[in-house]
């Protein structure tokens, strides 16, 4: 696995939690989200030789647990930059702690990414990364299942 690519793509997911924890974005995180991961799948499956899947798996999980970390570090620069965000966990029942719950949600919303960004990079290493493992295939002298042609 090609854990610097991992960690590069890892990284625009990181710059997003960084963005959100200071309140620069005032689009829904969940848009951004989905545009990140579809842009994060496309480059893992173009560069990626192999394994599309698990390289997306850990680049998800890993800007997740990342992003969401940056945020329960820096809680109160985060609630003071998202007011919105602040007044809805203020009507969390009472003897709910809004940062461990946010901890503890990571670990599944981590899960969640890492799966759902694992799947789009497949998708897009079957659309885009075949020609390289076909060319490696060739280079190495590994025999093709392709049926012969006739004629």
């Amino acid at each position: 696995m090609n854990w610097t690519l991992i960690l590069l793509v890892s990284l625009i997911s990181i710059l997003i939690g960084l963005v959100s924890l200071f309140g620069l974005m005032d689009v829904n995180p969940w848009i951004v989200g989905a545009f990140t991961c579809v842009i994060s799948a496309l480059i893992l499956g173009r560069f990626s030789r192999r394994k599309y899947f698990m390289h997306g798996f850990w680049a998800g999980v890993i800007g997740s647990l990342v992003s969401t970390m940056l945020m329960y570090l820096f809680w109160d620069t985060y609630l003071a930059s998202n007011p919105a965000i602040a007044d809805k966990l203020a009507q969390m029942p009472q003897g709910m702690d809004a940062r461990t719950m946010t901890l503890i949600s990571s670990i599944f919303g981590a899960a969640i990414s890492g799966v759902v960004m694992g799947l789009l990079a497949w998708l897009a290493g079957r659309i885009f990364g075949e020609p390289e493992a076909a060319e490696e295939a060739a280079a190495t002298g590994e025999k093709q299942d392709n049926p012969p042609t006739q004629g």
